[in-house]
């Protein structure tokens, strides 16, 4: 059934509907919650945690250059190296596997243990100057390893800017100098 509801006059307090506007409506206000404050005992930072394994190798390249570096198990050999202010290898394309820039020479001992390279990494190693099927790596594709522990890493004598130079021209790596 329909109901048929009669018509009401509007009154002061309510708008007609041809004059309806949403400034005459009011909006209920809710009120906001305070959060609780949260009390929290202090803790001691680190103190159960024990720091990470490290290991210790040695940097040899042109020029009588040595450097030893200490860096923890896990962390990328080219920002290691970065992080400890070797020039001598510049990773122009920041790790993106687009030069070789940061060409190394590893030991048997670690060359043999680590992964080993993936094609694309063969391919840019291929075109770096000094390649040595045996002990040649990317810095970039790196990670540290129980392996470096006393290692010896050699750093070539040249290198080959394959983002910048379109003349390929091998550098010596003797013209950088650590920062």
């Amino acid at each position: 059934m329909n109901r048929i509801v009669p018509h009401r006059k509007p009154t002061s307090k309510q708008p007609t509907r041809r004059s309806s506007t949403l400034s005459s409506h009011r909006v209920k206000k809710i009120p906001r919650k305070t959060p609780k404050k949260i009390i929290s005992q202090p803790t001691q930072r680190f103190s159960s945690v024990t720091p990470p394994p490290t290991v210790t190798f040695t940097l040899v390249g042109p020029d009588s250059y040595n450097k030893e570096i200490t860096s923890p198990i896990g962390r990328g050999l080219r920002q290691v190296l970065q992080a400890s202010n070797v020039s001598m290898l510049p990773s122009i394309c920041n790790g993106q596997l687009q030069c070789t820039t940061c060409h190394v020479k590893l030991p048997p001992k670690v060359f043999n243990v680590i992964p080993p390279a993936e094609l694309n990494e063969l391919d840019m190693l291929d075109i770096s100057a000094d390649y040595d099927q045996d002990c040649s790596r990317l810095a970039c594709q790196l990670r540290i390893t129980k392996a470096f522990d006393g290692a010896v890493i050699h750093i070539p004598e040249y290198f080959i800017n394959h983002m910048d130079d379109p003349t390929q021209t091998p550098i010596p790596t003797a013209n950088l100098k650590d920062v």
